[in-house]
């Protein structure tokens, strides 16, 4: 079994816009029981099946949002399978935090330790192509909804959003 590193990472507060300390870390089981009833749009514990690794982003014991992926590598890149803010940080008029991006970071992260540039590929939703190519720098490439983040793009992310490697979570 692979071990995944944990990180102190940023998300911003929607109101005040200040950057605000978190938690990032591999999510258990346990973590991804349950969500959908609690209004998240997928069921994360089926989405792990499929997932090498699903992350967390937690600020307190407050679950803020989760990114699941693999790893390609024959393309020598991330593949992200799935992405979601909690239901309280969705949309542009809600009061939480802004955690889209942190996630991405993550994966961004996660292919330049593996020595791969960054490279992060992705099937976006229709409706958040624009959000994808407007918050994240990434470029639609596998038309109609693939799209990837390429080396530029993963280094702004990480440089952004990642402080540090976390020593105890």
């Amino acid at each position: 079994m692979k071990a995944y590193n944990n990180y102190e990472v940023y998300i911003i507060d929607r109101e005040t816009r200040e950057n605000i300390l978190a938690l990032a870390e591999p999510a258990k089981k346990s973590d991804l029981i349950g969500l959908k009833g609690k209004g998240w749009n997928f069921n994360w514990s089926d989405i792990s099946r499929s997932a090498e690794i699903v992350y967390k982003i937690t600020l307190g014991e407050n679950l803020q949002g989760l990114i699941a992926f693999f790893e390609d590598p024959d393309k020598q890149a991330i593949h992200a399978i799935n992405a979601e803010v909690a239901p309280y940080n969705l949309g542009s008029k809600s009061q939480g935090y802004v955690v889209g991006p942190t996630l991405f970071a993550l994966v961004a992260k996660h292919s330049i330790d593996r020595g791969w540039g960054g490279y992060v590929f992705l099937e976006a939703k229709t409706r958040l192509i624009p959000y994808y190519t407007e918050k994240l720098g990434a470029r639609l490439t596998m038309p109609p909804k693939g799209m990837s983040l390429d080396e530029d793009q993963a280094n702004a992310l990480v440089d952004r959003y990642i402080v540090k490697e976390a020593i105890k979570c």
